[in-house]
């Protein structure tokens, strides 16, 4: 597995609820031995897969099973998720992209450019549209401040949740950094 993204891939897109100690040992062995690239891989394809399967997402105990094994075993890869993976992510429609949101909601806050979490933010399914305000408000004040475009792309969302989410910053920024 440790060599062969597409087979660790399916093999995690294949997992099933229950309990699965033995697969939990065998994935995170493999994991471990996987170079960075072929982690990025896998990661890469489980996240393409979930979009391309709605099976696995409208199976609620093997897609917190899923998203559980990702952000145990791929954080570090999860925390380097670009601008263009979360901008493909916040185009999805279908309900309920749970594993995909669960993913996103444990990267690393300053992980993705801001301009893409906002963009996450505003789509159309709400809980990726969560995951992007998690993020967003996250995000440390220097962040935030470099980047006042995002901060008004919040504020300005059509979505009421990332308006509400931008607002105590919108004030937090004001207050700590009037010359902002």
């Amino acid at each position: 597995l440790a060599t062969a993204p597409d087979v660790f891939a399916a093999t995690l897109l294949g997992c099933a609820a229950g309990n699965h100690a033995w697969f939990d040992a065998i994935a995170q062995k493999a994991a471990d031995a996987a170079t960075p690239a072929v982690r990025a891989d896998v990661l890469a394809r489980v996240i393409a897969g979930v979009q391309a399967a709605p099976e696995v997402e409208n199976d609620l105990p093997r897609a917190r099973l899923l998203a559980r094994l990702l952000t145990r075993l791929f954080r570090a890869e999860i925390a380097q998720l670009d601008g263009d993976v979360l901008r493909r992510l916040s185009q999805i429609d279908r309900d309920p992209a749970r594993v995909v949101a669960a993913i996103l909601a444990s990267a690393r806050p300053d992980g993705a450019r801001l301009v893409d979490v906002a963009a996450l933010a505003q789509s159309t399914n709400p809980e990726l549209r969560a995951a992007g305000i998690s993020l967003f408000a996250q995000r440390p004040l220097d962040d935030l401040v470099a980047d006042l475009d995002a901060v008004a792309a919040f504020l300005s969302a059509d979505a009421k949740e990332p308006r509400e989410a931008a607002r105590p910053i919108a004030e937090r920024i004001g207050r700590e950094r009037p010359d902002a």
